[in-house]
């Protein structure tokens, strides 16, 4: 009976496929090298651990940076800080405290993102309230401007339509004065003929000084846009 199993047992070491035994093998090695990268505590590591026998013991670290003759490891549980290759401080992580940190940074992160986009906008509506003022008040000095120059030209018109007439009243109140004189050397030779003649012109000067007198001339204003 033994030498029946023992022969059974040779038989199954003789059928058995090479590749399958090299897979499995390939696999538990997997799983032992994952095993090491993600394996991280803590209790692995002591002060003054060589940094070598670390990276032994904790395997691939998840992140590095070195400076000088200072290096600083980072494990998902920990981050160990070296010093000439030498261990010199273990740090612990809480992954799940730094998970809800990580989450509450990217709540803060969205509502600065938010208000930055609250404030552009803002910001925004402004510069076109602002351009929209500059618009119009470019528009305005525009109006502005031919009224001005409206109110300009008007000017100058009553100031010469004035002008003529002060120097119309100047001179009915010249020839006024002169056919008076002329009224009083003619009564005083006893001219009739030049008495009558004056006294009809001096009449028609003196109704059309009354009516020159009377007309006046309106000064225009600035009419505003």
């Amino acid at each position: 009976m033994e030498n029946k199993s023992y022969l059974r047992l040779q038989r199954d070491h003789r059928t058995e496929d090479p590749t399958v035994t090299r897979f499995l093998r390939i696999a538990l090695l997997c799983v032992v090298i994952g095993t090491q990268n993600t394996r991280a505590d803590p209790l692995h590591v002591t002060l003054g651990l060589i940094e070598k026998e670390l990276l032994a013991q904790n395997g691939r670290p998840t992140g590095v940076i070195s400076a000088g003759n200072k290096t600083i490891y980072r494990w998902p549980t920990m981050v160990v800080s070296l010093q000439d290759g030498k261990v010199v401080s273990i740090q612990t992580i809480d992954a799940a405290k730094e998970k809800q940190d990580e989450a509450q940074r990217a709540v803060a992160a969205a509502d600065e993102n938010a208000k930055l986009a609250k404030g552009e906008a803002a910001q925004e509506k402004q510069q076109e309230a602002i351009a929209a003022g500059q618009q119009k008040q470019a528009a305005y000095k525009a109006k502005y401007d031919i009224a001005l120059a409206d109110y300009k030209a008007k000017l100058e018109t009553y100031k010469r339509e004035e002008a003529a007439l002060d120097a119309h009243r100047a001179s009915l109140d010249s020839e006024i004065r002169s056919l008076n004189a002329q009224l009083a050397t003619a009564r005083a030779q006893g001219n009739d003929n030049q008495i009558f003649t004056l006294r009809d012109l001096l009449w028609a000067k003196t109704n059309e000084l009354k009516a020159v007198s009377q007309q006046t001339i309106s000064c225009p204003s600035m009419e505003y846009p």
